[in-house]
């Protein structure tokens, strides 16, 4: 086993860990059970989907010569999966989070005082440190052979397949209600978990710029990261 390997397995248990630790935490899954809202959030899904992604990583190192562990462990992959969470940091630390401060919620309402200890610290794995993690494992253990500038595109898939959702879970909501009246014995779901992409609130020409912008800035960020990527390992 050579160095690469053995950091790439820590790391990838520190990475499943402070994951599983950080979604139950942050979305209080001990105090209130496994909810349907837990799974509309980019941030919950993104961090889930690398808890997985790395706990099969785990398993393929197993047997590394398997084609199991050339797919799971292929650069491409590996890149989307970095990429994919850090825009759950970008998005929180450089737009929810000024929203939040300027508009006094969250962590900065008036209700702050009460959020918890482990709220607070799941906060903070999911946002943070899972994100920083998993970037740190690319640039030092991932193996980035094959890698081309075209593959930092690839993973746009990944929050366009997102904003799917949550405009057809959007539309659907909006049709039950309208003919119902009332949803969940009164209790109205949350449509738009993000105010960027709240077409209610800003109109869907505005959601649309909002989109396309994302989405123009990961195609940006994801080349370019492949480009630094191959740079450094050539």
């Amino acid at each position: 086993m050579t160095v690469n390997m053995l950091v790439d397995i820590i790391l990838s248990v520190a990475v499943s860990a402070i994951g599983i630790i950080g979604v139950t935490f942050n979305c209080s899954i001990i105090k209130r059970g496994i909810r349907g809202e837990i799974f509309i959030y980019y941030t919950n899904l993104s961090n889930l989907a690398v808890i997985l992604y790395h706990l099969l990583l785990l398993i393929s190192y197993t047997d590394t010569e398997s084609v199991f562990h050339r797919l799971i462990a292929a650069s491409p992959i590996r890149l989307s999966v970095t990429l994919m969470i850090m825009l759950t940091f970008a998005i929180y630390h450089f737009v929810l989070r000024p929203i939040c401060k300027k508009f006094h919620r969250g962590f900065y309402s008036e209700d702050a005082p009460k959020v918890t200890a482990d709220k607070a610290i799941g906060n903070i794995c999911v946002h943070y440190i899972v994100p920083i993690l998993v970037f740190a494992e690319w640039i030092f253990s991932a193996d980035k052979s094959g890698l081309r500038i075209t593959d930092g595109i690839i993973w746009i898939l990944c929050p366009a397949t997102y904003m799917l959702f949550i405009a057809v879970r959007g539309y659907l909501i909006d049709k039950k209600t309208k003919k119902s009246n009332s949803d969940n014995n009164g209790k109205t779901p949350v449509k738009y978990p993000y105010p960027f992409i709240d077409i209610d609130m800003l109109g869907g020409a505005r959601v649309a710029l909002n989109v396309a912008i994302i989405a123009a800035v990961c195609a940006a960020v994801g080349c370019t990261t492949a480009w630094f990527s191959i740079f450094l390992s050539a």
